[in-house]
């Protein structure tokens, strides 16, 4: 039995995890893509902290934590 099947996912990155999205960052970057998969990335403190790899409908990607997530749109 999975520990997680009670747990409720709500954070913005996990969210968008394996979705395309439309997602404005707190910078007011605007991404269109797909949610690829978690990785570590860096808070404002240079801490590690949970962070989603996305990745662009044009090539390249960005690495995303929820702090830098304003909002978002799921595509599909």
């Amino acid at each position: 039995m999975s520990p997680f099947k009670d747990v409720i996912w709500n954070r913005k990155i996990d969210l968008i995890e394996g979705h395309r999205a439309k997602i404005v960052s707190k910078s007011g970057a605007v991404y269109i893509g797909y949610g690829a998969f978690p990785c570590v990335g860096e808070d404002e403190n240079d801490e590690e902290v949970d962070a989603i790899l996305f990745e662009f409908d044009n090539g390249g990607g960005v690495t995303l934590t929820e702090n830098d997530i304003d909002h978002y749109e799921i595509l599909d």
